[in-house]
């Protein structure tokens, strides 16, 4: 089985105490979908490139199922749009090892 990984990054939080106050439900419903953090926090360090991150998350998954299941919660979509207002976010889904 090929495990999922769900990568969350912010380039700039406007509002931290915001993002603070849902971070806490964001990650109890991740793992309630049986999502594992791998990464979770601040500051990160960039050693190449240019791309600035604030904050960033590695989420592991045992499927994609796990994953389309978590999005389609609707209390979880409106804590996405939520920290869209608070954090320049990008997120990906990769398949990995």
């Amino acid at each position: 089985m090929v495990a999922v990984y769900f990568v969350i990054l912010d380039s700039e939080i406007s509002d931290p105490e915001g993002l603070a106050s849902i971070s806490d439900s964001l990650a109890e419903m991740v793992r309630a979908h049986g999502g594992r953090y791998l990464v979770r926090g601040e500051p990160t360090e960039a050693k190449g490139g240019e791309l600035a991150l604030k904050r960033m998350a590695v989420v592991e998954f045992d499927s994609m199922a796990q994953v389309t299941a978590l999005f389609e919660v609707d209390a979880f979509v409106e804590l996405r749009e939520q920290r869209s207002r608070i954090a320049d976010t990008s997120a990906f889904i990769v398949e990995g090892v």
